[in-house]
């Protein structure tokens, strides 16, 4: 159907060869605010690696008006206040299925900001310039209202092969939780193995975020001041105080090529916590910066709140040092190159401290490549990679799957789906674009991934058929328009001359913008050849939280682990439940099993919003759980939801939806609040490698994550069988013995069946045996401790496959290998069977299925367009989702079947 695409070279060169970086920021914990801002692009070049975002420079003299049009999608995000679809509304769904004629109450009314509150918002720059070497010259790129001029195209670095790419913007994604991932017995076996206390005293941990209230007292010494070094502040003007610094880290704000941001030390943070006045040198008051979302405290206090107020509640490393970055502010609009210079500066802090440190960034997004390939994923790798250094990213909100009543669309529903396109063949997946019977403005980004060696051809129509932007090859790019709508593709194209690229991904980006009408849905159409995955993110008021929403039918929860998370050199954390009911400050006790009752939620299960892997290069991903619901941590004073009477509608903990109209149900006290999410998980898995690098000081990025890895607890036997909860739960007593036998000051002892487990990448297997399954082995004693093997004592047997990667022992308990399905294996299990010298140590099988979805999709129907005027499809408003929709768990024959 496509003889010109097939017939075409793959590294065909164009001038638009473009891959779309999707930068993902964990959708915060529960109830937060989610950052809704388009943020400003970052680029790379990497020598001898593609670029996998969607490339600007390239588009601006043969597409001018695709990249004017860019510019302007931009405007949607930037004043989009976002509430944790996560929390508010997948985590807590009820038994009632969506009704035809249910109405339904409107999570705008609580949210609805003041014109004060949109004054004050952040609005990013659309383009960023990041030059080789993330840790070096870094730069936004703030380009005249004609994008065609010469400006944009001139602000590019001069470096060889420098581009400017356009991305949206990332997201900003916690008592008890100690005890779940084993802090007690860590410290109970830290004097016998030689470890230090485990504290986090000489590291510290890096909370990139909303900043944090300095006068909470888990953050502050006993004696009441300030735990946090140094503080930069993204959403402040340059003090002057460290002039050197803030030109350093392109805080002037001078020019178009700068950041504004301030920088304080401890210094200036303790005077204004004693209520002394702090002057810059130039004159004027420094005030001290608060954290009106509540992220950014709550985050941190996770990772290293003291418990000075009430122990219960005290963090993972009580003693570490703190370095704070202000990245987001009441917009909680995160920027890419915000954060990427935030994480140098605690880098660069943490050196002059002469310490180590692990940053934590709890913010990712969906759109872009799921391969680790974006370009600010591989900033921050870049950025991690000196000993001493680490990093833990949340996994992201995005798994949440729901079953829709009156459509004859596949259920479930989802932000990602996949879908197999054979040759010949027009695939058509029906976007689903709601409008609750009124035009609204916003937009939706789809970022559409095919294999190496696939020739994809990416266009869209209408839900009736008729043609909106025709089949757009590899390598070029549309414009076109419908109405009020514009309608972006640009499908990329690997490049000739750089080294690699015939293994790197194939990508594509799709940007629908404008005023929606009623009844709207569109279909997005695959011609060629490949197996493709599709993600949305909906931005204005076609956000989740403010409208309906976007979703794909025949949605699935693998691959939904968010953008950096994604990259396979930071640590990505998903979220387990650790408690379903807590003592409110005003409601007395709050159950979240009284909110939904078709909800399983068992403490140790996988959280069902939380995002799965594995990534697109079929990484386990995320690579650890940690307790994500409901956590306790700090409040900021500023986020408080309710005071004198008046509703905060920029707290996180403002939780009208959920608890029967009282907007405080989360808060446990003056001091404390409950949320969750993985944006929880990710501090407390930060918290436990600060007491790995309190023990050594000197460990690389890599090494953590294999101790993590190796560490791992298996989750009870009630969550065993769900793919979500291969990565197993994080366990830092388990960790340091991992430690400790690495350093030679352990004896391990002899692997068991029965106790050891195996772990798969895949929730199910392919017949095709280029598709790779990545495997874990976990050793464990007859007691269930930690044990060891050498890899060369392991037999793996393979039923209706084979290994296409010997076993090999990354780290003390662990041994991991590969394997792949045949070709006529279709309808067969993959069987794995493991044998240690000569003797069945454990087996685990896979179903071998093709993709769900192959060829076309039905159609999406014009009524399925979830308009209110439709009382059979009808879906409401999509906040109807925090009431009324069930949760839907997929049990078919293509979900993996684990271990035993």
């Amino acid at each position: 159907m496509f003889p010109s695409l097939l017939s075409r070279r793959r590294n065909t060169t164009g001038k638009h060869s473009t891959r779309v970086n999707r930068v993902k920021s964990p959708r915060s914990s529960a109830w937060l605010v989610w950052v809704g801002a388009l943020c400003a692009s970052s680029v790379v070049h990497h020598a001898g690696r593609a670029r996998a975002e969607l490339e600007v420079t390239s588009l601006l003299r043969t597409h001018p008006r695709i990249v004017d049009a860019l510019q302007r999608a931009s405007a949607h995000s930037s004043f989009t206040l976002r509430h944790d679809v996560a929390a508010t509304h997948h985590v807590l769904p009820s038994a009632r299925r969506i009704s035809p004629n249910w109405s339904v109450p409107r999570t705008i009314d609580v949210l609805a900001p003041t014109p004060e509150f949109f004054a004050e918002l952040y609005q990013p720059d659309v383009g960023t310039v990041l030059r080789r070497g993330a840790a070096g010259a870094l730069r936004k790129v703030s380009p005249t209202d004609d994008w065609s001029s010469p400006s944009l195209d001139s602000a590019a670095p001069n470096d060889a092969g420098a581009r400017v790419f356009w991305s949206p913007s990332k997201r900003l994604l916690l008592d008890a939780a100690t005890g779940w991932i084993g802090v007690p017995q860590y410290h109970e076996q830290a004097e016998s193995l030689g470890l230090p206390a485990g504290t986090g005293n000489g590291v510290v941990i890096g909370i990139v975020d909303s900043g944090v209230d300095f006068t909470h007292p888990d953050l502050q010494n006993p004696d009441g001041t300030t735990r946090v070094a140094w503080f930069i502040d993204f959403g402040d003007e340059p003090h002057g105080i460290f002039p050197e610094l803030e030109d350093e880290y392109g805080c002037t704000g001078e020019g178009d090529d700068d950041f504004a941001c301030g920088i304080l030390s401890a210094s200036q943070i303790d005077s204004m916590i004693a209520g002394r006045t702090v002057l810059a040198p130039g004159g004027g008051e420094i005030r001290m910066a608060t954290d009106r979302l509540g992220h950014g405290t709550h985050v941190a206090s996770l990772a290293a709140g003291n418990g000075s107020v009430d122990a219960r509640f005290a963090g993972v490393a009580p003693e570490a040092t703190l370095i704070v970055a202000r990245v987001a502010s009441v917009s909680a609009a995160v920027s890419d190159v915000g954060v990427l210079l935030a994480t140098r500066f605690v880098y660069d802090m943490a050196d002059q401290l002469g310490m180590p440190a692990v940053v934590n960034l709890s913010l990712g997004g969906d759109f872009g490549p799921h391969d680790g390939q974006s370009s600010v994923a591989q900033a921050l790798s870049e950025l991690v990679e000196p000993e001493g250094r680490a990093m833990v990213v949340a996994a992201g909100n995005s798994g949440s799957l729901y079953s829709v009543e009156g459509t004859s669309e596949p259920n479930p529903f989802g932000i990602h789906t996949r879908v197999s396109v054979p040759e010949d063949t027009t695939a058509r997946v029906p976007l689903l674009l709601p409008t609750s019977g009124r035009r609204l403005d916003g937009g939706a980004y789809i970022w559409i991934s095919a294999r190496a060696g696939d020739q994809i051809a990416v266009g869209v129509e209408t839900s009736g058929g008729e043609q909106i932007v025709k089949p757009v090859l590899p390598g070029d790019a549309d414009l076109q328009e419908l109405g009020d709508l514009e309608f972006i593709v640009v499908n990329q194209v690997l490049l000739d001359d750089v080294e690699g690229a015939e293994d790197l991904q194939v990508g594509a980006g799709v940007v629908i913008d404008g005023t929606f009408e009623r009844g709207q849905s569109f279909n997005i159409t695959l011609g060629g050849v490949g197996n493709v995955g599709l993600w949305v993110q909906a931005e204005g008021d076609l956000s989740p939280e403010l409208s309906e929403g976007a979703l794909f039918p025949g949605a699935t929860r693998a691959g939904t682990i968010t953008i950096p998370a994604a990259a396979p050199e930071l640590l990505a954390v998903g979220a387990t439940v650790n408690r379903t009911s807590w003592q409110s400050r005003d409601d007395g006790r709050v159950n979240l099993l009284d909110v939904g009752t078709e909800l399983a939620l068992q403490t140790s299960s996988p959280a069902f919003f939380s995002s799965n892997g594995p990534n697109q290069d079929g990484d386990i991903k995320p690579d650890i759980l940690a307790p994500g619901v409901a956590v306790v941590g700090a409040m900021s004073k500023a986020a408080d939801p309710v005071v004198d009477g008046e509703v905060n509608p920029i707290s996180i903990f403002a939780l009208a939806p959920l608890c029967d109209d009282s907007h405080s149900c989360a808060v446990v006290d003056d001091y404390y609040a409950v949320t969750l999410g993985t944006s929880m998980a990710s501090p407390i898995a930060a918290g436990a490698v600060a007491l790995m690098l309190e023990h050594n000081p000197k460990l690389t990025q890599a090494q953590l994550m294999r101790f993590v890895h190796a560490g791992a607890a298996r989750l009870p036997a009630h969550s065993r069988d769900l793919p979500e909860a291969a990565p197993g739960l994080l366990d830092v007593a388990a960790n340091a013995r991992a430690m400790a036998t690495a350093d030679a000051e352990l004896d391990l002892g002899q692997p068991a069946a029965g106790q050891s487990w195996l772990a798969f990448s895949e929730e199910f297997a392919r017949p095709d045996p280029s598709w790779k399954i990545n495997a874990r082995l976990h050793l464990r004693d007859s007691e269930g401790q930690l044990a060891d093997a050498n890899a060369d004592d392991v037999a793996v047997k393979v039923q209706h496959g084979r290994v296409v990667g010997k076993p090999r022992r990354v780290a003390p308990g662990l041994i991991e290998f590969v394997v792949a399905a045949d070709a006529d294996s279709l309808g067969n299990d993959l069987g794995v069977s493991v044998d240690l010298a000569g003797k069945s140590l454990t087996d685990g099988e896979l179903a071998i299925d093709v993709e769900p979805h192959v060829g076309s999709m039905p159609p999406a129907k014009e009524s399925c367009a979830m308009g209110a005027g439709d009382a059979h499809r009808q879906w409401g408003a999509w906040v109807a989702l925090v009431l009324g929709a069930a949760m839907f768990r997929r049990r078919n024959p293509t979900q993996a079947r684990r271990s035993r």
